[in-house]
């Protein structure tokens, strides 16, 4: 992002002089206006007219990526749009036949209520007719920055835009979140007071006096994701004189400054030895994350001696946009968590992905800024908002609040043929030990266990969804319609019929049915089959065999020879 002092419009190059800020933040919305750009560009590179003009570096410190302009036109036409700011937070319902009289409703709300305009540049759809206008444009204005005034006041919706503190986290806007989070938000934030159902033996730092112990029975702890870094330093111990790394040391500072005493770091709270404690915490990696009170994300830098952003270093890609025009002040609203995060090392890891996922509540520390992603909704330091206000001027018309997919998965939402997705974005990953790979995603492959008892298992990191009526063949071989995209290695320490004995792009083509002169059963480590279906049906019983399964199944088909012809085009001869 591009620092800009304070400014006159004599520094401004010719196109920006001629642009009317006045009218363009006037709130022009009807329908017709709002989907009408404001001003137009051509390519993303044109947006920076002069580099010696301050409004033009922070036009294009917002101008949306490229992976962010869909639906394409051939060619790049960059624009830019005015729109309440209320859209960047969550986009319209809308359907065909409604578009034009849903978006004058939703537009002249926003109106009545005198919401504030925010600026957003990106490639213009293929029709600024369609209904999906309502869609594509809030995402690139919540994914990326917006311009937007900077005022001490909520607008009529109850947001405002201001500046952070680069050096410091605004901690009492993030105990603020957490409030909200927890005292308003429904059972998929706060599941409830039963019993925790974590792994037994569960140790925890606590914060105050950095020792590890026990976990309390009843208390709140914080959980910590983050980069190990290189191999040398994941062999590292507890630390005799409790000092550790910069990563930790930060994220003890968070956990106390938000009221949580224990904090649970995989490093030093999982056994190192193989034992019954360490295979269990492995197995219920996911319950842990997912009780956890709180998520802490450390999503910047490339290993544990980087420390969070804005706790002992600076936030070196704070939003720093600040610029007077006349009457108006300028400010950025910064990107969402899923651009601050999308291009990290955090983001690139194996072990990260079930832990940014299967968490309820997560708190990301970005170079950017810092976040708190929910299971409803984000927040981020730069947009303050007033609960009640915002609460008041909710409207039926408008989606849920925008989630980063990257944080966020609810598996009720996507069933049970959801995880298929997963391992494809999962299978991209870099991982350190190619034997590490089935543990690493073993959480994501729990959680859709435990939320579908009924109809999914998983073998060797292969989600078998059946039904009642199937027969233990029929859920194994259907479960094989899966392949890898490019080139693949073998991981030989996994069976080659599973997506996991294979580093690649993953894919599945899930189909229930199948030729029935195909069978399948699964084998025990001693070779005796499995074909009782209800091995499969009842869960506790196949997690009671699960440990004595062996890598191989036994599939009976016919087969048939196949022979391999390479045909080569020679002028207009043909060779096989």
């Amino acid at each position: 992002m591009v620092l800009s002092k304070q400014t006159t419009e004599e520094r401004l190059c010719s196109r920006c002089k001629s642009l009317d800020l006045d009218n363009i933040l006037s709130g022009r919305w009807t329908n017709v206006e709002c989907r009408q750009p404001v001003a137009f560009f051509g390519k993303r590179s044109a947006v920076l007219h002069d580099e010696g003009c301050p409004l033009c570096q922070a036009l294009f410190s917002i101008a949306a990526g490229e992976h962010n302009t869909w639906p394409r036109r051939r060619e790049d036409k960059f624009c830019m749009f005015a729109i309440p700011s209320q859209l960047a937070y969550r986009g319209a319902k809308l359907t065909f036949s409604s578009d034009g009289e849903m978006g004058d409703r939703v537009l002249g709300r926003a109106k009545d209520q005198r919401d504030s305009t925010w600026l957003i540049i990106r490639n213009q759809p293929r029709s600024i007719d369609q209904p999906l206008w309502y869609n594509i444009i809030p995402t690139s204005a919540h994914n990326f920055s917006c311009l937007a005034e900077l005022s001490d006041a909520f607008n009529g919706v109850g947001q405002r835009v201001r500046l952070i503190n680069p050096a410091n986290v605004d901690f009492e806007a993030v105990k603020r979140w957490l409030a909200h989070c927890t005292g308003v938000h429904g059972e998929l934030c706060n599941p409830g007071e039963g019993e925790r159902s974590l792994p037994k033996g569960l140790a925890v730092i606590n914060c105050t006096t950095r020792k590890l112990e026990p976990l309390p029975t009843g208390v709140k702890f914080a959980a910590l994701s983050y980069v190990w870094g290189d191999s040398a330093s994941a062999n590292e111990s507890y630390p005799s004189t409790s000092v550790f790394p910069q990563t930790i040391e930060d994220t003890i500072t968070v956990a106390l400054q938000v009221g949580i005493n224990f904090l649970w770091v995989d490093r030093y709270c999982v056994p190192q030895q193989e034992c019954p404690e360490k295979r269990e915490q492995i197995q219920k990696m996911h319950k842990i994350y997912r009780e956890a009170d709180l998520t802490i994300i450390a999503a910047a830098g490339d290993g544990p001696d980087y420390g969070l952003p804005g706790i002992s270093t600076p936030r070196v890609s704070a939003p720093s946009v600040d610029l007077r025009l006349g009457a108006h002040r300028l400010v950025s609203t910064g990107r969402s968590a899923q651009e601050a995060i999308r291009n990290t090392t955090w983001a690139s890891r194996a072990w990260t992905f079930q832990e940014g996922l299967v968490s309820r509540r997560k708190l990301v520390f970005t170079d950017e800024q810092v976040y708190l992603h929910c299971m409803e909704r984000e927040f981020r330091e730069t947009i303050e908002q007033d609960f009640d206000l915002l609460a008041q001027t909710d409207t039926p018309d408008l989606c849920n609040p925008f989630q980063c997919r990257i944080l966020h998965l609810i598996p009720d939402n996507v069933g049970a043929k959801g995880v298929h997705s997963l391992t494809g974005d999962f299978s991209e990953r870099k991982i350190t030990y190619q034997s590490d790979t089935l543990n690493a995603f073993l959480g994501i492959l729990n959680l859709f266990q435990d939320a579908f008892p009924d109809a999914f298992r998983h073998l060797w990191g292969q989600p078998i969804p059946y039904s009642n009526d199937n027969s233990i063949g029929d859920a194994v071989v259907s479960a094989l319609n899966w392949g890898i995209i490019g080139p693949a290695q073998r991981r030989p320490d996994f069976p080659s019929w599973s997506w996991i004995g294979w580093k690649g792009k993953a894919y599945s083509t899930i189909n229930i049915s199948h030729k029935e002169d195909v069978t399948a059963s699964l084998l025990l480590v001693d070779g005796t089959a499995i074909e009782d279906a209800n091995a499969l049906r009842d869960l506790n019983t196949f997690q009671r065999i699960s440990p004595m399964l062996s890598k191989y199944i036994l599939i009976e088909a016919q087969t048939v020879h196949i022979w391999n012809w390479v045909i080569i085009f020679w002028g207009t001869g043909l060779f096989v």
